[in-house]
């Protein structure tokens, strides 16, 4: 379940995005993944008054709030959204574990 609306239309956003970029399964699982990690931030952030709207970039968001963790996880995210490849394993690792950081 998504705890705020900004979250879950993130979520579909991202969802419609992939659809319409015509990207691998195995790039489809990936976001949806990592979208599920940034939703948390997302959420996070409603309550700290970081509002997600749908028309800013994740690294656009991401850059809003007074975090390096942050910016990284914004970074990575874009990376993943836009390379035809693949996260690798440790930049997966340092995308959650930048968000598990902002929102312990």
């Amino acid at each position: 379940e998504y705890s705020t609306v900004q979250s879950k239309k993130f979520h579909e956003t991202m969802m419609d995005f992939m659809k319409r970029a015509k990207r691998s399964k195995e790039k489809i699982e990936e976001i949806d993944r990592l979208t599920k990690h940034f939703m948390k931030l997302i959420d996070w952030g409603a309550a700290k008054g970081f509002k997600y709207k749908p028309t800013l970039a994740p690294a656009e968001y991401t850059n809003m709030i007074p975090d390096s963790n942050a910016k990284i996880a914004g970074q990575l995210f874009e990376k993943a959204l836009y390379d035809k490849e693949v996260l690798t394993g440790q930049e997966e690792k340092d995308f959650i574990d930048a968000i598990n950081l902002i929102v312990r």
